[in-house]
C-alpha cells in the first residue's frame, strides 16, 4: 500500500492500516472486505495476494 486506508466489513471501515504495512488472515472472504482511502485526496493502491482452500 502506498497511503494509509481504513478497513472493515461495508458498514464499518474503522480499522486502520498505515503505508507500506501487511495485513494477514487466516481466513478473509472478499466479499466482505471493504476498503477506503484514510485522508481525503489520496488514491492509496491495495494489493492482494492469498490462496484457495480446495476441498
Amino acid at each position: 500500500m502506498d497511503a494509509d486506508i481504513k478497513y472493515g466489513n461495508g458498514d464499518l471501515q474503522e480499522a486502520t492500516a498505515s503505508a507500506n504495512s501487511v495485513l494477514t488472515f487466516k481466513k478473509l472472504n472478499l466479499k466482505y472486505f471493504f476498503v477506503k482511502n484514510a485522508t481525503a485526496g489520496s488514491n492509496a493502491k491495495l494489493a492482494i495476494v492469498g490462496t484457495m482452500e480446495v476441498k
